[in-house]
């Protein structure tokens, strides 16, 4: 059991992360970091300023809106080249969250995956020698299905969420990332797991209203917060400083929010995704979501809402966003990560959209990273796209460029 438990790092994963070059801050880029913190460090609790001077890469996270960029897949269909990153850098983003299969396997065994693991440490290597900030996401890792395919597939649960031995396995996998990245200096956050959907251990329950899968989990002994507290004091064994990024069950959507409970790291930040009403944003990938729905005015009944008819608009998504801004507010103010958010190029409006959403997003001191750079459907922006016959596309790529040279990076 110990043997699966801790396992041996592999040769390849640490070779190659030991050749990654490191990029601590330079004088220059420690000053400008430091200039914008004075002012807004002087607005901050306490407790808080002093928490982020002793730790670097947190206070990135405490400068309001500083951390801007996208999703890169990292999966056996999705392998990123340095050419993806030195082009997003190139686009303005400041910081890429590698969205990542685990190290170790999902199936009982657990054992290494040492193709994925030289995959990862492939990736942060290119990511940070294009001067990107990374955040390492989990999708897999023992007994954790990819959520993508987990809530697709009636009948598939994850073990994690019900397996002591697989909780066991995916804390020494944390454990075993965070000794090997933890002490570079551009990787500044640890996601637990992408979109943790322990509802899909609950037969028949719906991630349609928050409350309601909150005391079916607790009535199944299912608690999500403890155990992310669980897997972050088993890093910290091993890395005291890196940040630790925890979503919400149920996707992780605006609602669940409302139900969430804190986690007692000091280093922690909270990742939402949004992509709230889906009939705009997901239009055009199923009968469920045909195209027709405009931004701004288009109207649509909003399922979250008893299928009440709504207007499409700014007011929509301040009133969809307010569940994370309370449970900040709630919390004491720790940050908010919208790890996840995007628009099909389908939809009408779809970079005045971005404008809105992101121009939401810096108004309340939020970090985020889109839903993606790089070949992966309908939601997909590349570099290309400044060149594409279609001016949706060129359009899409200029909004998410306005929006992510707005604040200075790593240099």
């Amino acid at each position: 059991m110990s043997a699966i438990i801790t396992p041996t790092v592999p040769e390849s994963f640490t070779a190659s992360r030991s050749a990654a070059r490191r990029l601590p801050a330079t004088p220059r880029r420690r000053a400008r970091h430091v200039s914008a913190l004075a002012v807004v460090l002087a607005l901050t609790a306490l407790p808080s300023v002093s928490l982020a001077q002793r730790n670097p890469k947190y206070q990135l996270w405490r400068t309001p809106a500083l951390l801007r960029g996208a999703n890169v897949a990292v999966t056996p269909t999705q392998r990123p080249t340095p050419e993806t990153f030195s082009t997003l850098r190139a686009a303005g983003a400041n910081l890429v969250q590698l969205s990542a299969d685990g190290i170790q396997r999902t199936d009982s065994a657990y054992g290494d995956d040492t193709v994925a693991a030289t995959r990862l440490a492939t990736a942060v290597k290119d990511a940070t020698d294009a001067g990107l900030y990374v955040v390492i996401g989990m999708r897999t890792g023992p007994g954790l299905a990819d959520v993508a395919v987990e809530a697709s597939t009636p009948g598939l649960q994850s073990k994690l969420w019900v397996s002591p031995a697989a909780r066991v396995a995916f804390a020494g996998m944390w454990k075993r990332l965070a000794r090997i990245f933890g002490p570079d200096s551009m990787v500044i956050g640890y996601n637990l797991i992408i979109e943790p959907l322990p509802e899909a251990a609950v037969s028949g329950l719906s991630t349609c209203c928050a409350r309601t899968a909150d005391s079916a989990l607790r009535s199944h002994g299912i608690d999500w917060p403890a155990f992310a507290d669980s897997l972050t004091l088993g890093i910290r064994t091993v890395d005291s400083l890196t940040p630790i990024l925890v979503d919400a069950t149920g996707f992780s959507v605006p609602a669940f929010f409302s139900v969430m409970r804190p986690v007692s790291d000091p280093y922690v930040v909270y990742d939402v995704h949004q992509y709230e009403p889906h009939v705009y944003t997901h239009q055009g990938t199923s009968r469920n979501y045909p195209v027709g729905v405009v931004w701004p005015g288009g109207r649509f009944r909003y399922w979250r809402d008893e299928n009440r008819e709504h207007t499409l608009g700014v007011d929509f998504l301040r009133a969809v966003l307010s569940p994370v801004l309370d449970f900040q507010r709630r919390i004491g103010g720790a940050p908010i990560f919208v790890g996840e958010f995007g628009v099909n190029r389908q939809a009408q409006g779809a970079a005045a959209f971005i404008t809105t959403e992101t121009g939401l997003f810096n108004a309340y001191g939020w970090h985020s990273a889109m839903w993606i750079w790089g070949p992966f459907g309908n939601m997909e922006v590349t570099a290309a796209d400044s060149s594409a016959s279609d001016p949706t596309r060129r359009s899409i790529l200029s909004a998410y460029r306005a929006y992510w040279q707005g604040v200075s990076g790593p240099r």
